[in-house]
């Protein structure tokens, strides 16, 4: 395998274009987000009854193939660098929203009544005490996602656009020349042989249009689904769940004995932190086709690339979210264990890892459902999965079979999130906030 310096000098002006192409979609995308997921955030966490949907909302969101939106966006937003940006915020929500949320939950509750007691308002507390205190990975947030690039996907089907003529081409064509007489105008209808009057043709509305062809692509995708052909046999959807589920969760266990060491050996340190959680957070940087596709050309035909990308896109959010659950334990606590005559591995494994496990839980949520949502990579490499319906129904130009892959993927995704949720509130139902 070698790289071609000179195509790279050739196509400097290229490069550097769709550089600053790729970096505005990405930031305009993560400042909405933010705007978004901010307000969404205080919500969740001061009114607990919107909780649940908030958070669910934008994981569903999260868990839908980034091909699978684009191609439902495309009807009611078309080729535009809107769907483009849609698509992008939809998968920021998910990351700032839970951070956020968990970073509020996290912020001591003695430092809130102390502030209240002080005669500070709601928002001034919010502003000054709760969210400069709130722990998390606010500000990290993935500007792709899935196996899809979605910055890409948009500008390379936008530049494939028939380009519309200039100006100046078009107005010789509609314009008289300057020695031509002036038409008459025709007489009125019903005098002298005008043309006989009759309706203006009428205009399918874009929104009706829009909706009746989303009614039938989910009446069609309800009929796919309920099909017992479709279930059955090694191209079943039964087999397809298995293979994902035997992908994701391997992934994410390889993730777990990857970050969960490192997240506590630096927030029991505290040495370290700035250059670990970088050097994880690299992983998430990196595009999931090109990972692919690179250790693919290393090491050939295997599961080893689709495995090397998900863990590499798995392992940030476990090993910050433990990192901040580590840091989130009150100094107070941990100098009255020492006092107590407490070595470190037990301070670490008796005080600082129980008290800790709330946010480790949300990383190895939000990195299952990262897992979850991307292990449709493999079917890129000729693998298994549910991905096999999103790539097999884009070479057959069937959206049934994509929108249905995608809703399994969400499906699964939303389930084992339930789960995780479910025996995290389960296991710390005794404590209080």
């Amino acid at each position: 395998m070698t790289i071609d310096w000179s195509w790279i000098g050739d196509h400097t002006d290229d490069l550097t274009s769709l550089t600053f192409s790729h970096l505005q979609a990405a930031m305009t995308a993560v400042l909405l987000g933010l705007l978004i997921s901010l307000p969404l955030a205080v919500v969740a966490h001061r009114v607990r009854p919107l909780r649940g949907f908030l958070l669910g909302l934008s994981n569903v969101l999260f868990t839908i193939p980034s091909i699978a939106i684009f191609v439902l966006l495309l009807p009611i937003s078309g080729l535009t660098r809107t769907t483009t940006v849609i698509g992008l915020t939809v998968y920021t929500l998910v990351v700032l929203l839970r951070n956020t949320v968990e970073g509020l939950d996290s912020v001591p509750a003695k430092t809130k009544e102390a502030a209240k007691a002080m005669g500070t308002r709601p928002l001034r507390t919010l502003l000054t005490v709760e969210l400069p205190r709130a722990p998390g990975d606010h500000g990290r947030c993935p500007y792709r996602h899935g196996h899809v690039d979605l910055a890409r996907l948009g500008r390379d089907l936008h530049r494939r656009r028939r380009p519309r003529p200039a100006l100046h081409r078009r107005l010789p064509a509609r314009l008289p020349d300057a020695g031509h007489r002036r038409r008459r105008p025709d007489p009125a209808p019903g005098r002298g042989g005008g043309r006989p009057a009759g309706r203006p043709p009428v205009r399918a509305d874009p929104v009706e249009e829009a909706a009746s062809l989303m009614y039938e692509l989910f009446k069609n995708l309800a009929k796919w689904l309920t099909s017992g052909s479709q279930w059955a046999g090694s191209d079943g959807i039964a087999h397809r769940l298995a293979e994902h589920l035997q992908y994701s969760l391997l992934a994410t266990l390889i993730a777990a004995a990857i970050g969960l060491p490192l997240g506590l050996l630096i927030g029991h340190t505290g040495k370290g932190a700035f250059l670990a959680i970088n050097l994880a957070s690299f992983g998430r940087a990196l595009p999931t086709v090109g990972l692919v596709v690179l250790v693919f050309l290393a090491s050939g035909l295997s599961m080893w690339p689709v495995y090397i990308a998900l863990v590499a896109l798995a392992v940030p959010s476990i090993v910050t979210n433990t990192y901040a659950g580590m840091t989130a334990v009150d100094p107070d606590v941990k100098d009255a264990a020492r006092g107590q005559g407490m070595r470190g591995h037990q301070v670490l494994f008796q005080v600082e890892l129980p008290l800790a496990l709330p946010l480790i839980m949300t990383g190895l949520r939000l990195a299952l459902i990262q897992v979850v949502a991307t292990a449709t990579i493999a079917a890129y490499v000729s693998f298994g999965g549910l991905g096999r319906y999103v790539f097999d129904g884009l070479a057959q130009r069937d959206l049934v079979q994509v929108l249905g892959g995608a809703v399994l993927v969400a499906v699964v995704a939303i389930v084992l999130d339930l789960g995780l949720s479910t025996l995290q509130r389960f296991l710390f139902r005794h404590r209080t906030a």
